[in-house]
């Protein structure tokens, strides 16, 4: 039971983030490289002590956090302010764990919420977003070379 936030975020992780790395654009995949990276390096790094994830995930967390910001201000785009404000957040709950304001349920439920439910959730926006575009773009262009549908047909004058 305890589990299972940890093994539906390992799944969609293992979907999305190839997902955004083959099919997103420069800045999916981008955030795509940067979570992805955080997330091997955490699972690599993270203290099995049982007294919260250690003091390197916070470390890792935060360069995130920083490299998500300076994606969020070179490509302007929405979710990637949201994945910004998520790492913020998952730093934070490190801070008031590490300040012992917190137990440590409260503070890897917090982490994991907020840095990979929240990551994930605005990565997948991401690519929904980017998605859109690309089909909105196929569309007008099949309309600007004679009106043809996307299944290749004449459409009707």
């Amino acid at each position: 039971m305890y589990y299972t936030w940890a093994i539906v975020s390992r799944f969609w992780g293992f979907i999305i983030v190839p997902y955004a790395l083959v099919r997103g654009g420069p800045a999916e995949r981008c955030g795509a490289a940067i979570y992805g990276l955080a997330w091997a390096a955490t699972f690599f790094s993270q203290s099995r002590d049982g007294n919260g994830p250690g003091i390197w995930v916070f470390v890792i967390d935060a360069l995130m956090m920083l490299a998500f910001i300076v994606l969020s201000a070179v490509t302007r785009k929405i979710w990637t302010l949201f994945a910004a404000a998520f790492a913020m957040a998952a730093v934070l709950c490190h801070i008031a764990g590490m300040i012992g304001q917190v137990n440590v349920v409260t503070y890897v439920t917090g982490i994991m919420l907020w840095g990979a439910y929240g990551m994930l959730v605005a990565l997948t926006g991401g690519m929904i977003s980017h998605e859109l575009e690309m089909r909105r773009k196929r569309l007008q262009t099949a309309r600007s070379q004679g009106g043809t549908r996307l299944d290749g047909i004449k459409a009707p004058p």
